[in-house]
């Protein structure tokens, strides 16, 4: 959990029992560092995660700390004794990277920064409604970059690493929109839109299909052919810009001109730079705090692409390396 929430570059701070977090949380909110998030275990040595989350609830660090409870399949709680104890979700123990994911993004507190202005921010919140999208995606630097920018025009998302997840997904809640993936593991997208048109049909005939965007860095035109007819409704290559995700978003949900018409200046080059920093500030959106998270990104995953090219010219790791760094 430690290292997958790093990964999110999130500060984590761990504790082993109950009493050790509930100190660590008092003093880092006297420090004025409260923490933002608590991740409690229903089975601690000498206590239970609901009697923690109580206690936590109840001290200093409570007021706004949000709590969720990490419980294994045989253990859950009532929802609403969660409510009733302040606890904002429970997990299913082992927890899932994109649950974890899923859960911060869904109860994210975005703030107006990270190179958005206030005049961009509200006129996004007002133009576009708030609507749940599913992201199938399971490149770690594109699923930052669609999140940011659909959060950006004010939307919900929720994230699927694979299409197997993305399926169950669509069988659990109803999304106004779904963008998936071509290439992702377990189940690709073109098996994972065949698999949710015959479960629609099945159980749904009568409903609006939910519309689905493929994702994809080859845009050629029998790919396109391929999606259309494997129940896709249009396509876009990697990496996604801005404008174009807009023009998908207004075609398919009527969200009026949600890009809104403020934009922040670009974002200064170096000097001597190996970045294409003009095309990296337009597929952010002038978002500077996202382009810096997404260089981060990308520089924490380039020894292994640079031995994975070292292995290319060897003639080994030809198929494992196609679409690895494609789109980023």
């Amino acid at each position: 959990l430690r290292d997958h929430l790093r990964r999110f570059g999130c500060e984590v701070s761990t504790a082993v029992d109950g009493k050790s977090a509930l100190a660590l949380a008092q003093e880092a909110a006297a420090t004025n560092r409260p923490f933002h998030w608590a991740l409690v275990d229903q089975q601690l040595p000498k206590t239970e995660g609901t009697v923690l989350a109580s206690q936590l609830k109840q001290s200093s660090a409570g007021a706004n700390l949000k709590i969720a409870l990490l419980a294994s399949w045989n253990r859950t709680i009532d929802q609403s004794e969660l409510q009733r104890l302040g606890i904002l979700a429970s997990l299913t123990k082992p927890i899932r990277r994109s649950r974890l994911l899923n859960l911060l993004l869904k109860h994210l507190e975005q703030p107006v920064s990270d190179g958005v202005a206030p005049t961009e921010a509200a006129s996004s919140s007002e133009s576009a409604t708030a609507l749940p999208i599913l992201v199938a995606e399971d490149h770690e630097v594109n699923q930052l970059v669609i999140t940011e920018l659909l959060r950006s025009l004010g939307h919900t998302c929720e994230i699927a690493a694979n299409g197997k997840l993305a399926l169950e997904a669509c069988q659990q809640r109803q999304f106004a929109l779904v963008f998936a993936d071509l290439q992702m593991p377990e189940m690709d997208g073109i098996e994972f839109t065949q698999s949710l048109r015959r479960w629609e049909q099945q159980f749904f005939p009568n409903r609006p299909r939910v519309p689905v965007v493929a994702l994809t860095a080859n845009a050629i035109a029998s790919d396109r052919e391929r999606c259309l007819t494997a129940g896709m409704d249009e396509f876009l290559s990697k990496p996604v810009h801005r404008t174009e995700l807009v023009t998908v978003l207004q075609r398919f949900l009527d969200t009026g001109d949600a890009a809104g018409s403020q934009r922040k200046a670009p974002w200064v080059e170096p000097p001597v730079s190996p970045v294409d920093v003009a095309s990296l500030d337009s597929r952010c959106g002038g978002n500077a705090g996202l382009q810096a998270r997404v260089l981060e990104k990308f520089a924490q995953r380039l020894p292994g692409h640079v031995r994975e090219i070292e292995l290319l010219a060897l003639g080994e790791g030809v198929s494992d390396l196609a679409g690895t760094g494609t789109g980023s």
